[in-house]
């Protein structure tokens, strides 16, 4: 769970308040969380990836988890583990219910999980790339967690796969979304 370096980097606060970046983490576009140029964002020229270990900005050590990497985290708390349950592109099933291990046990509206996987992941919300607003839900308590990945489709250089929590849900949901939307990362450490 390391650290990203923010220092230099582009950040988002959900509702432009640096209290929100204490509690639940910074948001970023995609090619901050790469510590690529914002031309990558829309682009694949000039912008070298190591797709199986980016260190984008999490710290020396740690890396930009692959699409791949958050399925085998999923997949360690689905039950049953299975290609039914759990398949990587979500086809069959959103691999419940792992999202309740994902989870923290605090800060999500009276529903928390139960972070049996030591991931406590915050509901941070999401910065929404069509009309730059930030969206948790309607009550403006955040009730939804993104999580960027260093995997984009083939078809497209705009988009880029995260993977989200949601409030009553004890599936992750998976998805293709724009990179200049604000998500959160989790670094994962090199081995």
């Amino acid at each position: 769970q390391g650290n990203a370096t923010i220092s230099s980097t582009d950040k988002y606060c959900y509702a432009d308040d640096v209290e929100n970046c204490e509690v639940f983490g910074a948001l970023y576009q995609w090619h901050s969380v790469m510590g690529l140029p914002q031309s990558c964002d829309t682009s694949t020229v000039g912008c070298p990836i190591n797709e199986k270990m980016h260190q984008g900005i999490c710290p020396t050590g740690w890396h930009v988890p692959t699409d791949v990497e958050w399925h085998e985290l999923e997949l360690a708390f689905a039950n049953p583990a299975n290609n039914d349950n759990c398949d990587i592109a979500h086809n069959n099933g959103n691999c419940a219910p792992a999202a309740q291990a994902l989870k923290s046990v605090e800060l999500w509206n009276g529903q928390a999980g139960d972070n049996s996987s030591g991931f406590s992941g915050f509901p941070s919300g999401y910065r929404d790339a069509a009309d730059n607003q930030f969206y948790c839900s309607e009550d403006d308590e955040c009730d939804s967690a993104h999580f960027w990945t260093a995997s984009s489709p083939t078809s497209s250089a705009r988009y880029a796969y995260q993977h989200n929590l949601y409030l009553e849900d004890q599936e992750v949901h998976r998805g293709h979304y724009d990179k200049t939307s604000g998500f959160s990362l989790r670094c994962v450490k090199n081995i």
